[in-house]
């Protein structure tokens, strides 16, 4: 499981997050990539944990359209894709052209509650 106090500084958890997720095959891949992110992909966590044959077969589907530009409306990839607290972090850490880890040390330092999920507040 990855370890929020492990963070380093220099960690680029939204890059690694989301090339492993690209690499699963299959839904017991998938299951266990999110499992092992859980502690910062919450959301992903409850989606795929939920998710049948037929739905990760459509994440597939819907993930290879975006790869070539062709968005689709699929709830399930966007959060997947794209957990709260990641995307949070990765906000901050583009606009003040900083790591993923420095951003994510800072946001905790200054303001953890901006680490929780907003339906957990």
């Amino acid at each position: 499981m990855i370890r929020a106090d492990r963070i380093a500084y220099t960690d680029e958890c939204d890059k690694e997050y989301i090339d492993m997720v690209d690499s699963c095959k299959t839904l017991k891949e998938l299951k266990n990539i999110v499992a092992l992110w859980k502690p910062l992909c919450l959301d992903a966590y409850r989606v795929v944990m939920k998710m049948t044959a037929k739905d990760f077969a459509k994440f597939l589907q819907d993930r290879k359209k975006e790869k070539k530009g062709i968005f689709t409306n699929n709830n399930q990839l966007m959060i997947i894709l794209m957990p709260e607290i990641l995307i949070r972090v990765s906000i901050v850490a583009r606009k003040f052209n900083a790591p993923w880890g420095v951003a994510y040390h800072r946001m905790k330092e200054l303001d953890p509650i901006s680490l929780k999920l907003s339906n957990e507040k």
